[in-house]
């Protein structure tokens, strides 16, 4: 079917008596295929108490509608007459004054390419068609939260984004693909409020932190970990708040809770890099998870400590002290041969001497200063034999080795 080259306006709905319209967004935008999308997007709107949005068809037509007409919100399909939908969207997010338009795909494409694609153009949801009244409306509540972020904040967003998609973009759910992060719920946010919030106080946490509102940006990353207590990504917000400040008792608490939240959460494989930047930025390197592993280990939590001790070590592996602190969770555990290794591994990193030797001999019931120093005078020993003697005693030892297995097997 061809369309005009101009925004179609489609039948307007009054709003009814008694109903106000969706806070936030009066002037929509919808890029629908065709006119049946654009219908049944319409009557989503509608229950969402959203009334009147302008509907085109193509990228043309959405380009010109909002040059004249702007928009707060614009819902785009997979696929227009002119472009695919994702080609739109980059055009959009490349636009100097549309860049932070709050964009939800509507599409029949079920692949994660796509959905990785949209995530990467900072999209703040992806849904499938048919998709529900439930799923729409919460991605309308997302969109109007992000239309409150500094620039700052929505790139925050998007990364946020790509990693959930990186992970959860698998195509295994027919109805709904989540763009942002929403992470287990840990604890309750009291009357009115729910884990869902939890985003939205963050992302304030972001844009009063990029303003240097230290204040505020404190109170919105505690609000948000008080509504989710595994939302790693708003610990780390008010541990980076907390730096800025200069304090520094309440940053290495802050970065406690956020390594236990990751731990508990077992997100620390999607995070290690951010951990990883802000050790690194630390002058006094300080690493949460070897903290945390303390904690665990003095409360006899030892699964719990040796879970702590590896992520520690995955962001420093280097570190001699860790291994030692890993061999005991290891003793605790009844794991001789990995403490064995662990212990020994520190003490080859420098780790604290007297006590890596007291618990190796715990373990082995050697002494390891007399082993080493046995093994080094074998060792001076044979370098004083001539190369020949030398060759001959393994052969020697070789040879009495296999004739005492032989008579073994013959008894």
């Amino acid at each position: 079917m061809t369309h005009p080259a101009r925004a179609v306006r489609l039948p307007q709905y009054a709003v009814p008596p008694g109903a106000q319209p969706e806070p936030g967004f009066s002037n929509v935008l919808v890029v629908a295929e065709n006119e049946g999308h654009g219908r049944v997007d319409r009557e989503f709107l509608k229950k969402a108490r959203i009334f009147s949005p302008r509907v085109v068809y193509s990228a043309k037509q959405a380009m010109e509608a909002l040059s004249r007409h702007g928009a707060d919100l614009l819902l785009c399909d997979g696929r227009l007459t002119d472009a695919t939908g994702l080609e739109f969207v980059a055009a959009i997010k490349a636009h100097p004054r549309l860049k932070l338009l709050p964009v939800i795909m509507l599409s029949l494409e079920n692949s994660r390419e796509a959905v990785i694609e949209a995530a990467r153009l900072g999209v703040c949801g992806y849904l499938l068609r048919p998709y529900s009244q439930a799923a729409f409306s919460r991605y309308l509540a997302l969109a109007r939260a992000m239309r409150e972020f500094t620039l700052d904040a929505a790139a925050g967003m998007a990364q946020a984004a790509r990693e959930v998609l990186s992970g959860r973009a698998d195509g295994q759910d027919a109805g709904i693909i989540p763009v942002p992060p929403l992470p287990t719920v840990g604890a309750g946010g009291g009357p009115g409020l729910s884990s869902e919030e939890a985003p939205r106080f963050y992302r304030l946490g972001l844009r009063r932190l990029a303003a240097e509102d230290y204040e505020a940006a404190a109170q919105g990353f505690s609000r948000a970990t008080t509504l989710n207590a595994l939302y790693v990504e708003a610990h780390l917000g008010l541990a980076e708040t907390y730096r800025a400040r200069g304090d520094a008792r309440r940053y290495r608490e802050a970065m406690k809770r956020a390594a236990d939240a990751c731990v508990r959460a077992r997100r620390f494989e999607a995070l290690r890099d951010r951990f990883a930047r802000m050790l690194q930025a630390d002058a006094e390197g300080f690493n949460p998870f070897f903290a945390l592993g303390n904690e665990n280990l003095r409360s006899r939590d030892y699964q719990g400590a040796v879970a702590s001790y590896r992520d520690a070590l995955s962001l420093d592996p280097d570190k001699g002290d860790i291994f030692l602190q890993l061999g005991k969770a290891y003793h605790f555990l009844r794991r001789k041969d990995l403490a064995v290794k662990a212990v020994s591994r520190g003490m080859a990193l420098g780790g604290e001497p007297s006590e890596a030797k007291a618990l190796l001999f715990r373990l082995t019931g050697r002494d390891p200063d007399a082993v080493e120093a046995m093994g080094q005078e074998g060792a001076e020993a044979d370098m004083t034999l001539p190369w020949a003697l030398r060759v001959a005693c393994r052969v020697a030892g070789l040879v009495t080795e296999g004739l005492y297995k032989l008579r073994r097997q013959a008894a």
